[in-house]
């Protein structure tokens, strides 16, 4: 009966699984658990607990699935049944656990949130109660998976979990075309840099797609790339390389782009939330160039240079935006230096700001033995020798070889740690969100 052999093609499921419930603060302290019963949603939970290593195969506190059969010494129970009319039958029967109504087959329901429904029952619930989602929910309980998301993980279980799994969102027409389009501008930009003797590297998630996947992460879509500061500021003249059908936007040959460099392609569309607005600029599908700036040898000076950029960054990024300064998402600024901030970077031409920033994160003009990332998405990740930039390789990227440093590996590992790990299947939707999008 507790004979649950877990399927390594569960694997990453049941990781995600574990993943999910550990954002559910209520279920930090949970006691030893074991599993009852067969199937896959079993299976899975049971991978999960021992994930969060909770399972213990005699515990006294056990989670069944549609199994009333509890074996001598359970202390607390939850039995995960299909139906009020079994319910009511084990209730009647005068069964020490709590009835928990949740179908295995319940399609809207994935096991995130069928384990998490039983767990919360297991914690407060009382013996021979009879419990739904609904009268659950008075506790607090709200549903981690969507339910349209729920039907795809579930058709993923249903298939035997062959290939890299991702959602929807990242398989239409419309979502391959784009990436089909951002290929096509990294291919001229590639022509451009080898024409120019211009060195460049895939960077970010561009580059953990082609270590990990040979092209695109599967539910992304952006294209970055990086350089060392010499090329970039060379590549940075040479709009007039590019072919009629492609634009070098920069803050000087688009005067209305105060910040970023990008290659756009002329007659598409594609804005962000934060581009929306910003009518005053090219707006066409892109990708991003990002210039990798030395910074200080000791680590004091690496972290005052970084503190100056994110305010220089800050009060161009917020002027340019047309909003007040509210620091990083859940940090706390100090009211009085965000009212100071906000009245600095109202008070002070966008012209001195764009001149400040620059000469903040451009300060050092020789290799000092170190870079940072200070005009990209990577500056809180510090800094890193500069000498990753010394020599450069070839990989994979959807059919083509483009250049990346040969330090790829050591340069990941700064980035994300683990970055061989896929992130967790529930949350693999595309990763920016689209306003506008003509292609």
């Amino acid at each position: 009966m507790e004979q649950i052999t877990a399927d390594n093609n569960f694997l990453p499921l049941t990781t995600d699984i574990a993943l999910r419930l550990r954002e559910d603060g209520r279920l930090a302290d949970l006691p030893d658990i074991r599993i009852i019963g067969d199937g896959r949603a079993a299976e899975l939970a049971k991978g999960a607990l021992e994930t969060l290593g909770v399972y213990d195969p005699s515990a006294e506190a056990v989670i069944a699935f549609d199994d009333p059969k509890l074996p001598e010494g359970v202390q607390k129970a939850v039995i995960i049944t299909a139906s009020r009319h079994t319910a009511e039958k084990l209730k009647s029967h005068g069964t020490k656990a709590a009835l928990l109504l949740a179908s295995e087959s319940d399609k809207g329901l994935y096991v995130t949130d069928l384990l998490r429904l039983a767990l919360y029952v297991l914690i407060k619930g009382k013996a021979g109660g009879v419990y739904s989602e609904e009268s659950v929910k008075r506790s607090g309980f709200e549903r981690l998976i969507p339910k349209e998301d729920a039907l795809e993980l579930n058709a993923y279980l249903d298939s035997g979990c062959e290939g890299v799994f991702c959602f929807g969102d990242a398989k239409t027409e419309e979502f391959l075309t784009l990436q089909a389009r951002e290929l096509e501008i990294l291919k001229e930009t590639d022509r451009v840099c080898k024409e120019n003797g211009i060195r460049y590297s895939l960077a970010g998630g561009t580059l953990l797609g082609a270590v990990r996947h040979g092209g695109f992460i599967p539910w992304d879509y952006d294209i970055d790339i990086m350089m060392p500061p010499a090329d970039f500021d060379k590549f940075c003249t040479l709009s007039d390389k590019f072919s009629d059908k492609f634009f070098l936007q920069t803050p000087v040959t688009d005067k209305g782009n105060y910040f970023f460099t990008k290659v756009r392609m002329n007659g598409t569309l594609m804005t962000t939330e934060m581009t929306d607005k910003l009518d005053n600029i090219h707006n066409g599908i892109f990708i991003d160039v990002f210039r990798h700036s030395y910074t200080a040898r000791t680590k004091a000076g690496q972290k005052a240079h970084r503190f100056l950029t994110k305010c220089a960054r800050s009060l161009v990024y917020n002027k340019w935006n047309g909003s007040s300064v509210r620091g990083k998402e859940g940090t706390n600024l100090n009211p009085a230096v965000r009212l100071a901030a906000t009245a600095l970077k109202t008070a002070l031409p966008m012209g001195f700001l764009c001149k400040a920033q620059k000469g903040i994160i451009d300060f050092y003009k020789k290799d000092t033995g170190y870079m940072y990332d200070g005009w990209g998405q990577h500056l809180g990740s510090g800094a890193f020798p500069s000498k990753w930039f010394d020599s450069f390789t070839e990989l994979d990227f959807e059919g083509g070889r483009f250049p990346v440093i040969a330090e790829y590996d050591k340069y990941l590992t700064y980035l994300y740690g683990d970055y061989k790990a896929l992130p967790p299947i529930s949350k693999r939707h595309i990763s920016h969100d689209i306003i506008r999008l003509e292609l």
